[in-house]
């Protein structure tokens, strides 16, 4: 299965972006070499801002562009964009509903070796509580690209979330990414009369949740998997119809089980039809300096994990 580099797809969609249109500005966070804007400094250096290690002082400078005009893509570590940058994401881009698309980078566990400071828990949580802020956890370097178009597109803040790469991808190139519709990837069989499990995933939880569906589906196991890309909004449609088909659902966050796409579908489903959720996801704590494999099985959001899960709530 083919591979890419979200960093590369990044430079390359936003100087395609930048090339249409002379309002698009790129801030970054001393952060080229990580974040792949090379090509974005070196084809529109009049359009590049590099801010150095200062996440708060990098959003200012992208929300005064959008105050003149302008639409500004700043790029950051996800821990330190919902944590040192919240003031500024909070008070000043979304209570002025300024075109401003910050997109975080080595989303969740991808951050592996770098250890607990650097590794995002939170930042759903923080981000879904502003009001007005968009959110995308992207799965695969086609959907970051149809995600980051969309974005340019959207008018008011817009938050991308970006695991490190490179990604397999699932799906094909020229993809579509749409606010608040998720993805059915796989339905239980028509007629199937055992008990009915569908697996929400997100981000690089999607890929896991593919090889789980494949290893359960040996078993003779099946299960509905989707992937929900819009985080926010969220498609609530599609919620309330797996909630009213299905036994039980199982959410599997890389991200805190506390506020993340596991709380999204618990608050759509509970005033809804309420049904069985199961949150996968990093508990009430911080994450260690262990690689991403490692962390993914030490916290159940492997591909191991999610059929376990499963196999759980079948029995």
């Amino acid at each position: 299965m083919a591979k890419q580099d979200v960093k590369k797809v990044y430079g390359q969609t936003l100087c395609e972006l930048m090339t249409a249109n002379d309002k698009i500005v790129a801030v970054d966070t001393d952060l080229m070499r990580l974040t792949g804007t090379g090509p974005v400094k070196e084809q529109f250096p009049e359009r590049y801002i590099n801010a150095g290690i200062a996440e708060q002082n990098s959003i200012g400078m992208a929300a005064g562009c959008a105050v003149m005009g302008k639409t500004a893509f700043i790029s950051a570590f996800c821990e330190f964009l919902a944590t040192r940058g919240s003031d500024q994401c909070l008070d000043t881009l979304c209570y002025n509903e300024l075109n401003v698309k910050v997109l975080g980078t080595y989303a969740g566990i991808s951050s592996g070796i770098n250890g607990g400071t650097h590794i995002s828990v939170a930042d759903i949580a923080a981000f879904r509580s502003m009001p007005g802020m968009r959110i995308a956890d992207i799965s695969d370097g086609n959907e970051m690209a149809a995600a980051i178009r969309l974005a340019a597109n959207t008018p008011g803040p817009v938050y991308i979330r970006v695991p490190k790469g490179p990604l397999e991808d699932l799906r094909e190139a020229g993809c579509q990414f749409c606010w608040g519709k998720g993805e059915v990837r796989r339905e239980l069989p028509s007629g199937y009369g055992g008990k009915r499990i569908a697996v929400i995933t997100s981000g690089i939880t999607t890929a896991a949740g593919e090889k789980a569906a494949d290893q359960l589906a040996e078993q003779g196991v099946p299960v509905t998997h989707v992937h929900m890309g819009s985080i926010k909004p969220i498609d609530e449609e599609l919620l309330v119809r797996l909630a009213s088909t299905h036994d039980a659902l199982i959410t599997v966050d890389n991200h805190s089980i506390i506020g993340g796409l596991g709380t999204a579908v618990c608050e759509v489903v509970s005033a809804a039809t309420p049904v069985k959720v199961v949150r996968l996801g990093i508990r009430d704590e911080f994450c260690e300096g262990l690689t991403e494999p490692e962390l993914a099985a030490r916290h159940g959001i492997d591909a191991d994990g999610i059929a376990r899960a499963v196999l759980a709530e079948l029995a």
